[in-house]
């Protein structure tokens, strides 16, 4: 048996409730797409991701990312030595960790240890879940930024070992709840992997068709026999919840807009903040200007997230609440 521990860390708020408040920027963005991979379906694009300590067949990236099948694993000076998530207290982030064999390996199991912090503090294990990301065919792409292939979706739990092809990418989608009573700060734990011969049966989810849950079976088309408790989770499920996490940094940054214009008689560095935070409000049109037209690099709405945390951080610490 093969066993690989690989470092990780989560990093989340030090001085609110809800916001985290840590620098430096998102280290899973390691640089925007080339122009030729913006012309590219999603599916396609090569911009994105890390290796994990120089290794050839393990990377990561953040959760946004439908990563291909057969996309190559990110270059060599493309690399760090742990996966990184952030996260407010009291919220829940995912992180993808892939791994691409160079020969076909069966029974990998991927686990996480608790993540040790600050002040003998930890997050335990049980607050870390694993699932496997699963592809469905696609058929008939809906926009230009689709293609008939395999398409990740599905997130069924990692309940029993797994098979992997060679040269294929195989990621599993890590999800860590931050409690709210926790101090923040950096924790640090690892995510043994194994692997060795035989191995279960794969899995086939039917054609993708736009759904958010999908049933508990290894082949909804042809095996009924349930495998897990269902419904099983999905990739854009889990990019809604995202969507609504995002929604609310606006609403609370809304929220102390409001406030604060009642007052009168701010400082200079009151009125900036006020200014600055006013023109976060509105959304850049380099993220979207439609319900049809919205931006493909993911780069720009994670930027666009991240100043608004730190403007409702910058606001709590100038307004003294």
């Amino acid at each position: 048996m093969l066993i690989r521990n690989l470092l990780w860390s989560c990093i989340f708020l030090t001085g609110s409730s809800f916001i985290f408040d840590v620098k430096p920027s998102w280290q899973y963005q390691p640089g925007r797409p080339s122009r030729n991979d913006t012309l590219k379906p999603a599916l396609y694009d090569t911009g994105y991701g890390l290796r994990l300590n120089g290794s050839d067949d393990v990377w990561w990236c953040g959760p946004v990312h439908k990563i291909g099948q057969k996309r190559p694993v990110p270059p060599v000076d493309q690399k760090s030595d742990f996966v990184s998530v952030r996260l407010a207290r009291n919220e829940y982030e995912a992180v993808q960790v892939v791994i691409c064999p160079s020969e076909d390996i069966k029974n990998v199991t991927v686990s996480c240890s608790d993540l040790d912090g600050p002040y003998q503090t930890k997050i335990n294990a049980s607050f870390v879940t694993i699932d496997q990301v699963v592809y469905v065919p696609v058929k008939i792409p809906t926009d230009s930024i689709g293609a008939a292939d395999s398409w990740p979706d599905p997130l069924p739990p990692v309940v029993e070992p797994v098979t992997l092809k060679a040269r294929t990418n195989q990621p599993f989608w890590i999800t860590v709840y931050a409690p709210k009573a926790l101090p923040g700060g950096l924790y640090k734990g690892l995510l043994p992997q194994s692997w060795r011969a035989g191995g279960p049966p794969g899995r086939k989810w039917g054609n993708g068709d736009g759904r958010f849950f999908y049933p508990p079976n290894r082949d909804p088309n042809n095996n009924k026999e349930p495998f897990i408790s269902g419904p099983v989770n999905s990739l854009r499920w889990e990019l809604l919840r995202d969507g609504i996490e995002d929604y609310e940094y606006f609403w609370m940054l809304q929220q102390q807009v409001n406030a604060h214009e009642k007052m009168g008689d701010l400082n200079d560095r009151q009125e900036v903040w006020l200014a600055t935070a006013k023109n976060l409000l509105k959304v850049p049109d380099n993220i979207t200007s439609s319900l049809v037209s919205f931006a493909k690099d993911p780069t720009h709405l994670m930027a666009h997230r991240e100043k608004l945390a730190e403007a409702i951080i910058a606001g709590k610490k100038l307004f003294g609440n």
